[in-house]
């Protein structure tokens, strides 16, 4: 990657300080990452697509962004944090978003639908609720439940291990769910994100209206063998669209490695 391309930059909202890069010049892509990453998931984009300015946040509860505007984030806060960035100003713009980053994307789309010229979707939340994540987030018990792990995960480590030892779960479930447990940073932010995103609801019905009645191009980017998230949601949502592009890739839920980048420089082609 050209190091002269980068710009680190931090943008201040109300009592927060919100860090963002941008890699590369050319058109906007606003990028929204995943659970447990940052601004620099996206940072090797540029050696593959030219012609674009990759303008990357560090999410609120991620990275480097200090966030101190209480325990919840919300869509309207999304939506006025990307209005404050110069880089994007009044210009149109593309909206790429993965994981849990999709499913912020869906929930601000509304807000942007008269300049956002593409929608990018990488291994998309948003599209399905898992039972588990709305007890953990919409309930008063399940969140306190959430916090107890957050703080004491030792029993629940206990449960997975027996859990493990009779083959009850998928093995890769089983190992990213203790990868998370037995760190204490990464327990936390599990919380905080779990928590903090939770206001983040798309209403998938009014979706498929407003972005048909745009005609907004969306490309829908899973991996085969993704264990983080469900692809068939995602494969409903797209069939009900005028105008989007479905590709499947021989790979799990990390998608950005270079093996791909034949399929990603697709994505942005006019």
């Amino acid at each position: 990657m050209h190091l002269n391309n980068i710009t680190i930059k931090t943008l201040t909202y109300n009592n927060s300080s919100i860090h963002y890069q941008c890699f590369g010049e050319g058109t906007p892509v606003v990028c929204l990452h995943g659970f447990g990453l940052d601004s620099n998931y996206f940072s090797h984009l540029p050696d593959f697509i030219p012609n674009h300015c990759f303008i990357a946040f560090d999410l609120p509860f991620h990275g480097s962004t200090n966030w101190n505007e209480g325990i919840f984030c919300y869509p309207e806060q999304l939506r006025d944090i990307i209005l404050s960035c110069p880089e994007i100003g009044q210009k149109p713009f593309i909206l790429l978003g993965y994981s849990i980053g999709g499913r912020l994307a869906l929930s601000i789309l509304p807000y942007f639908l008269e300049r956002i010229t593409r929608l990018v979707l990488l291994a998309p939340d948003g599209f399905y609720v898992h039972p588990a994540y709305w007890f953990a987030t919409h309930t008063k018990f399940g969140n306190n439940l959430l916090k107890r792990v957050t703080y004491n995960p030792k029993r629940f480590l206990k449960l997975l291990n027996f859990t493990q030892s009779k083959s009850l779960l998928p093995k890769s479930s089983l190992k990213f769910t203790k990868s998370v447990l037995e760190n204490n940073n990464l327990r936390q932010t599990l919380y905080n994100a779990w928590t903090g995103f939770s206001r983040f609801k798309p209403d998938i019905e009014k979706l498929i209206q407003l972005i048909n009645e745009k005609q907004l191009p969306v490309f829908f980017v899973y991996g085969k063998y993704d264990s983080t998230i469900k692809i068939a949601p995602g494969r409903v949502f797209h069939k009900k669209l005028a105008s989007s592009e479905w590709i499947e890739l021989e790979t799990g839920h990390q998608l950005l490695h270079v093996k791909n980048a034949t399929y990603l420089v697709n994505l942005f082609k006019i």
